[in-house]
């Protein structure tokens, strides 16, 4: 049940000296939140600034709007925590956590121009840019990772927002 809706900046109290502030991050999903704990320093991203694997490859995932993630992306960058918890794997901390951003919007830009890239030569054949996405970032890899059925669903997710995105590309990333 919940309590009661957040909203985007809201600082919660958890304790005398310790608050955690919301941070409305869409792009991933349209609702999706981050939080910041602020006198720790430390950044709890969701998916907002992606997962990295076992490659080392930051997957981003902006499953509903590339737009809204590359501004929540930019949002939490300025952020400059000292921890850096993404969703599921890792936590980075002192210089990691501040080139994390950095990696994730990299990652971001690449994805994008892999995306376009293979659509130019696939004619725009979804199928077959999706099968060339997933032999770079899904074959092969042996870490943990989401189950094929639902890195395919993601994946053409993902692939729909960069070609509803706004232009021009990248360049202002």
């Amino acid at each position: 049940t919940v309590d009661r809706p957040i909203s985007d900046n809201e600082s919660i109290r958890l304790a005398k000296d310790l608050h955690v502030r919301a941070i409305k991050t869409p792009g991933h999903t349209r609702d999706c939140f981050s939080y910041l704990i602020e006198e720790r320093s430390i950044l709890l991203s969701s998916e907002a600034l992606g997962q990295e694997h076992q490659k080392g490859v930051i997957i981003t995932d902006c499953l509903s709007d590339y737009d809204a993630y590359r501004t929540s992306l930019r949002k939490l960058a300025r952020l400059d925590a000292e921890f850096v918890c993404p969703g599921h794997f890792f936590v980075y901390t002192a210089q990691d956590a501040r080139r994390y951003a950095q990696k994730a919007a990299a990652a971001f830009r690449q994805f994008r121009e892999m995306v376009e890239t293979f659509n130019r030569e696939e004619h725009g054949d979804l199928p077959q840019v999706m099968q060339r996405v997933k032999s770079i970032e899904y074959d092969g890899s042996s870490g943990p990772r989401q189950p094929e059925p639902a890195y395919m669903i993601n994946l053409e997710a993902r692939i729909k927002a960069v070609r509803n995105a706004k232009k021009p590309a990248f360049r202002d990333n």
